[in-house]
């Protein structure tokens, strides 16, 4: 029995625009046909400040900052639609005690802090689409 003495790779990192990709090392052979030459490294572990580098001629090297622009856009707009999608959930949690209001069952007193929750969340959901349907 032969032992192969060079150790396996944990992981590739591969470049995809600018982003990058990790996959575990063993699936580097299914993939590698639609990579192309230097779109991707091995490593044995995933370095602790990947979002500042990039994938070029087969090796990490700090990205270019026209890429991590794109990616801190891109990182923003996340949050933003994380963001409006927890407001969306805190309309629709407090939707059967705005549907108590309109039939009368809950009092305008008892209401009114719920109106106030609604209305803010509405406002900034508008907000948050209208900045990045601007973009």
């Amino acid at each position: 029995m032969v032992i192969n003495k060079k150790r396996m790779k944990n992981y590739i990192i591969i470049a995809d625009g600018p982003h990058l990709r990790v996959e575990p090392a063993a699936v580097k052979e299914q993939i590698k046909e639609h990579l192309q030459p230097g779109q991707w490294v091995e490593v044995d572990e995933i370095p602790p400040n990947l979002a500042e580098l990039t994938v070029i001629d087969g090796a990490l090297a700090p990205a270019p900052e026209e890429i991590l622009t794109i990616r801190r856009r891109m990182a923003q707009e996340a949050a933003m639609w994380h963001e409006r999608d927890e407001l969306l959930r805190q309309l629709k949690r407090s939707d059967y005690k705005a549907i108590k209001f309109a039939e009368g069952e809950i009092t305008p007193e008892d209401y009114a802090p719920i109106r106030i929750a609604r209305a803010t969340a509405r406002a900034r959901i508008n907000e948050i689409e209208r900045f990045i349907e601007g973009r």
